[in-house]
């Protein structure tokens, strides 16, 4: 059942293009995701059912409520995540509103579980990003004109959407 191109230790030779099983930690993030996705169609990977602002999902089990937001293309603010790096959940701008949970959780921390509800725009939700942005404000340097980013910041993108509308100030 090898592949016939396949030599004894079940690699194919190098004009057929690498190793026969590559493991998904060794390719890209948009490559991990369509392997992923070729794994659950193929019924290779145990998978949960939810839904994020009424939208119905199925992702493997163990993906977060943020890498399952972002697959779907839902907009969910993030500062402190990254997926290449170990989970923080420091920085509370990822806050969403689980069904049955008695507060808001950080989504890059939450894995999906089968049945969960997400609400990602409700009114609590809302009002506590946009606290937690004006608190990140607030202890920021007031340096942008000269700063190193030049317009292409995360947190003023994000907080031009998801901030509050007005200063107190």
């Amino acid at each position: 059942s090898r592949c016939p191109t396949s030599d004894a230790r079940g690699t194919r030779p190098a004009n057929n293009r690498g190793p026969k099983h590559v493991s998904t930690a060794l390719l890209s993030p948009g490559r991990q995701s369509f392997a992923v996705k070729l794994d659950m169609i193929l019924g290779l990977m145990d998978t949960v059912t939810l839904s994020i602002d009424g939208r119905p999902l199925t992702v493997a089990k163990g993906t977060t409520v943020l890498q399952a937001a972002i697959e779907a293309g839902i907009s969910v603010p993030y500062y402190c995540y990254h997926p290449g790096l170990g989970v923080d959940g420091s920085c509370r701008v990822c806050v969403v509103k689980i069904e049955k949970m008695p507060k808001l959780q950080t989504s890059c921390s939450t894995a999906c579980t089968d049945g969960m509800v997400v609400h990602t725009r409700d009114t609590e939700v809302v009002d506590a990003r946009a606290g937690i942005f004006e608190f990140l404000l607030v202890n920021h340097p007031l340096d942008c004109p000269v700063c190193d980013k030049g317009g292409e910041c995360p947190l003023q993108d994000f907080s031009y959407t998801f901030g509050p509308a007005e200063s107190r100030m």
